[in-house]
């Protein structure tokens, strides 16, 4: 494994309750698993979001890349109403 793996799953791992992954919108939603009934907090949240961004600053930039991907879910369905191909004929609900 990296360094980076190695460092974000530990970071991952070292508190209860153990985060799984990070998604901003799960965690702060309240969704599984970051549901309030297993005992995340608000203070418990925040804190997984700090020490992700420390891992992140703590690495040498130029050892990984961010890749960021939209869809305009409004412009996939005109084009599907059109009877036009998207993909791979899958269509996100």
């Amino acid at each position: 494994m990296g360094k980076l793996q190695n460092e974000w799953e530990y970071m991952l791992m070292a508190r209860y309750p153990i985060a799984p992954y990070i998604h901003m919108s799960e965690m702060f939603s309240g969704a599984d698993p970051f549901e309030r009934v297993v005992g995340w907090t608000d203070e418990k949240l925040n804190q997984l979001v700090i020490d992700a961004a420390h891992v992140l600053q703590g690495l040498d930039k130029s050892g990984f890349r961010s890749i960021a991907c939209t869809i305009d879910l409004t412009a996939c369905n005109a084009l599907i109403k059109e009877g036009r191909a998207v993909a791979d004929g899958q269509h996100p609900s």
